[in-house]
């Protein structure tokens, strides 16, 4: 990690946090190699099915939103004719 660290600063002095070529490391091969573990696997397990909750429940705002935006666009749209229509053609 260090000489990622040091490799990015050549290009970007002011470069901070972890370095994107550790990071990508970490996602391809340290977390693949430390799933062996049993211990690391569960921990895995637990945060993908935790993702996934959170993913459901904002799915889930989501759509309740567009549900009541939906809805009044549609009051709006009903007044604005109802305006149109007493205003004639």
């Amino acid at each position: 990690m260090l000489n990622d660290r040091d490799k990015q600063l050549i290009g970007d002095p002011s470069a901070s946090g972890l370095p994107p070529a550790s990071l990508e490391r970490f996602w391809q091969e340290e977390l693949p190699r430390l799933c062996s573990k049993p211990a690391v696997y569960n921990q895995v397990e637990a945060r993908i099915a935790e993702l996934t909750t959170k993913r459901d429940d904002l799915n889930e705002k989501l759509a309740r939103a567009e549900r009541e935006v939906a809805a009044e666009r549609s009051q709006l749209d009903t007044e604005l004719a109802s305006l149109n229509q007493v205003l004639g053609p």
